[in-house]
């Protein structure tokens, strides 16, 4: 017989869902009410269904009931059933993850791997509004911004969630209609986990003053899904404004994004998929009226320069290293170029340029030394007539930011800059008439 929720439920899977013809669906299921209306459900509809449970021995003999019962039902509809034990975890083994989202974790990674096995095309969950509700919440209390309050979809991937239009009530109301057996996990009546706290306590004080609070849930976070839809076009927006990519690298325009009245929620978007928190989003804009401040996430490095934001990725082998080079050396590989040398005949007329460096052979005390520089390092840049100048100031006076200086090496001859690579030789290294034979280096950016 053809109930109201079954006829919604139908009418989901073709309008919402977009469930077209037949389809080979998993269903993963515990033995609760939501999963076995779902089963139940699903199994009046064409499409081929396969069961899967995952014993995770929390409860002990209770968990061994929820299998045997599922197993039972799923032979009563004559639909296949799969079933893994996952013991419970240790905390070292759940990697600091709670057991809620240890255990969610392992039974997504399996459903996963089965369906892939069994070349099925869906897994479905039994996830429905009072989730919805419930997981607003929890999100709302993490902090997590705008996109933890759109609720949870009805088609991710390749999970479907076709009985998430449907109320707690709906579904008590269902099962009592056809008469359905049911497992109650006693460990939702324990309000030590948030989502049980959330649901025990905070939800029946909202439907106190509204009774239709889910209902009222489900409309609200429409609206926020689709805030977020135009949350989203403008923040592309501002974003290709004030950010410029240069390969791994990202430059974000200092000045025109402290002047946005938004500028913390603009820069902690741009920053979260890098791996950097709210709160370093704030200490970031704090300190955003200075310069030379480094900020660090697992896997980028920001810097705040003096008009500019810089990001790329932190490694720990781009820390600057030593070599040895000798006048027998004819090339060298750095972290982000290389470096030919030859000896030649003095070039007529010396070309200008700031890749081919031309140094006066017998001025040079082999082997010289390559590194980064340093600060304290001074050199006579060529064209001061021997006036020195710190290495430092001169990365000043040329505008240098701090990622751009860091990418400098130096060639030294017995502690004094012949060369800064990428820049300006030394004054006191350049060929003069009397030069009889050349060091010639050539830089070649990877």
């Amino acid at each position: 017989m053809q109930t109201v929720i079954s006829e919604r439920f139908k009418k989901n899977l073709a309008q919402n869902i977009f469930l077209q013809g037949k389809r080979k669906i998993i269903v993963a299921a515990s033995g609760g009410v939501d999963s076995m209306v779902l089963l139940h459900l699903l199994s009046q509809t064409r499409h081929e269904i396969m069961v899967a449970h995952v014993n995770y021995h929390l409860r002990g003999e209770e968990s061994n009931e929820d299998e045997q019962l599922l197993k039972d039902f799923t032979q009563s509809l004559n639909l296949p059933f799969h079933k893994k034990d996952i013991p419970l975890l240790n905390g070292q083994q759940r990697g600091g993850q709670s057991i809620q989202m240890a255990a969610r974790d392992l039974r997504y990674k399996w459903l996963e791997e089965l369906r892939r096995e069994m070349g099925y095309d869906w897994i479905a969950t039994a996830h429905h509004s009072n989730d919805v509700a419930e997981t607003f919440f929890l999100n709302l209390t993490a902090g997590c911004g705008i996109r933890g309050l759109h609720g949870i979809p009805l088609k991710r991937g390749n999970i479907l969630r076709p009985i998430l239009p449907f109320s707690k009530q709906d579904i008590y109301a269902y099962s009592r209609q056809e008469g359905l057996t049911y497992r109650e996990d006693s460990s939702n009546l324990q309000n030590y986990y948030m989502r049980n706290f959330i649901r025990n306590r905070i939800i029946p004080l909202f439907e106190e003053l509204n009774p239709q609070f889910i209902q009222t849930m489900q409309q609200n976070v429409q609206r926020i899904r689709e805030a977020e839809e135009l949350y989203n076009i403008s923040l592309k927006q501002f974003t290709n404004q004030i950010t410029k990519n240069d390969g791994d690298e990202i430059e974000i325009n200092k000045n025109a994004l402290m002047h946005l009245s938004f500028k913390k929620s603009i820069l902690y978007e741009l920053l979260k998929e890098y791996g950097f928190t709210s709160g370093q989003t704030d200490d970031i804009i704090n300190a955003a009226e200075g310069s030379g401040k480094n900020f660090f996430s697992k896997s980028h490095r920001l810097i705040i320069d003096r008009e500019k934001i810089l990001l790329r990725p932190f490694s720990q082998g781009d820390l600057p290293g030593h070599y040895a080079i000798t006048d027998q050396m004819q090339a060298i590989e750095v972290d982000y170029a290389f470096l030919r040398f030859d000896i030649i005949e003095p070039p007529q007329p010396i070309p200008n340029s700031s890749v081919v460096f031309y140094l006066d052979y017998d001025k040079l005390n082999f082997p010289l030394e390559l590194r980064k520089w340093k600060h304290g390092d001074v050199f006579a840049p060529l064209g001061m007539k021997g006036r020195k100048k710190k290495v430092k100031e001169y990365f000043i006076d040329s505008k240098l930011n701090l990622f751009e200086k860091e990418d400098v090496w130096i060639l030294t001859s017995q502690g004094q800059v012949t060369v800064l690579l990428g820049h300006r030789i030394d004054e006191r290294y350049k060929i003069s008439p009397k030069t009889t034979k050349v060091f010639k280096v050539t830089l070649i950016k990877k």
